[in-house]
């Protein structure tokens, strides 16, 4: 049976589970020809990966690096690099003329770069991009980047959402995952940007070592208490990118049963403050729209900038190279892809009711439109969806849902291409 908690796995990208059709340079070729027939109108949503850090916490599986020796020299040159590469995007008419839904800066830590550059790549997307009086700034960050000096430059550039990785505000733990603030000091620098208007959300990281139940529920509660817009949950995922922070812990052993505790505590604390996912693991009050990672139930193409960020356009789907493939290329090439594919035609079928459920509702309707009633009643049996409050016909994930989204996912996509046959 795949629905066993040990089964849990994530959700991938068309590339990760089918590997690439095309090179660098092919995907560049064909993403050319898709840009250009696009519709003018229809917006986009923009991602920019910033690949620094200050220092690399030992427990982080992300694609980041510290900026280390001469770090002034590798932001400058990596932002007219950049920049270069917005240049060979908006070549392609009509994407400047294309509406942005949102600009999300992620890494890394987008603000390690420093206001100078910071203020340039920012000047550069308005220049380049048709952006709006509605268009979404939002940047990810740490709480030890949120000086009051930090939060005016962010203001004054148009940023108007915060994503922070707190992690988790349990003692000493975060001083063994490499967070140096204490918790109290984090809970004040979010306030803080709370009162001056902008929409924070945190990330939480649960199944760390020494990580109990109730560390999970008093830091969700510390948030709560401090009127937190939205909060998304991690699991800690071991990889060979912090193999070294867990030689620290030689008996510690990955519990997916504990995990799936850990998570399903969460949703009940939060879904009882009144959040509601708008993401299978993002819980949000109205305010938090989410919109880089809900920009697939909008239909919107995205546009991914800047080492291994992932971009799609139309069905086709690409990623960047990383870091250290891209400098080396950057006198001869303006972007440098590792690869792309398209999305196959059985999975179009399901396409719009596989992005609701990662968005975490989904109505009847696009099941049935799809033949899937059978598998709305499944999903309904195994509790993985519920009945939206005060919605006909729209089901919401549950946490048994959120946890297992991607055999569910799977389970259509199985289903669609038997049908397709």
């Amino acid at each position: 049976d795949l629905f066993q908690a040990q089964c849990r796995t994530q959700p991938a990208p068309v590339w990760a589970r089918l590997g690439y059709a095309f090179d660098g340079p092919e995907i560049w070729r064909r993403l050319r020809r898709v840009v250009r027939r696009s519709d003018p109108a229809r917006p986009i949503s923009v991602y920019v990966h910033v690949p620094f850090c200050e220092r690399r916490c030992g427990f982080c599986d992300c694609h980041s690096q510290p900026s280390g020796r001469r770090a002034d020299e590798k932001h400058a040159a990596f932002v007219v690099r950049l920049l270069r590469e917005l240049e060979a995007w908006v070549r392609l008419a009509p994407l400047g003329e294309r509406p942005v839904t949102t600009i999300h800066f992620g890494g890394g830590t987008p603000g390690c770069l420093g206001p100078d550059l910071l203020s340039a790549l920012v000047d550069g997307l308005k220049r380049s991009l048709h952006c709006t009086s509605r268009t979404e700034w939002a940047i990810e960050s740490t709480s030890s980047l949120l000086t009051p000096e930090h939060l005016d430059l962010l203001h004054l550039l148009g940023f108007t959402r915060l994503h922070v990785g707190v992690q988790t505000l349990k003692e000493p733990l975060r001083r063994e995952i490499g967070r140096h603030q204490n918790a109290a000091t984090v809970l004040d620098r979010i306030s803080r940007a709370l009162a001056l208007g902008f929409i924070t959300s945190v990330d939480l990281v649960y199944g760390l070592p020494t990580q109990v139940a109730a560390d999970l529920a008093n830091s969700i509660h510390s948030l709560v208490g401090i009127g937190i817009h939205g909060v998304s949950f991690y699991r800690f995922n071991v990889s060979p990118r912090n193999s070294r922070f867990l030689r620290r812990w030689p008996e510690f052993t990955q519990l997916p049963e504990r995990d799936y505790l850990f998570f399903q505590i969460a949703e009940q604390h939060l879904r009882g403050h009144g959040y509601r996912k708008n993401h299978f693991a993002h819980f949000a009050l109205p305010q938090d729209r989410n919109l880089y990672y809900t920009h697939d139930c909008r239909g919107e193409d995205l546009l991914g900038l800047g080492p291994t960020a992932d971009g799609v356009f139309s069905s086709l789907h690409y990623r960047h190279s990383g870091l250290r493939r891209v400098f080396p290329a950057s006198d001869r090439e303006d972007v440098v892809f590792e690869g792309g594919v398209f999305e196959p035609e059985a999975e179009k079928r399901s396409h719009r009711a596989v992005a609701s459920l990662m968005g975490g509702r989904i109505g009847r309707e696009e099941l049935e439109r799809i033949d899937c009633e059978q598998i709305l009643k499944e999903w309904t049996d195994r509790a993985f969806l519920e009945p939206a409050p005060d919605e006909i016909e729209i089901y919401q994930l549950t946490a048994n849902g959120s946890w297992f989204v991607d055999h569910m996912i799977g389970q259509l996509r199985a289903q669609q291409s038997q049908i397709g046959r």
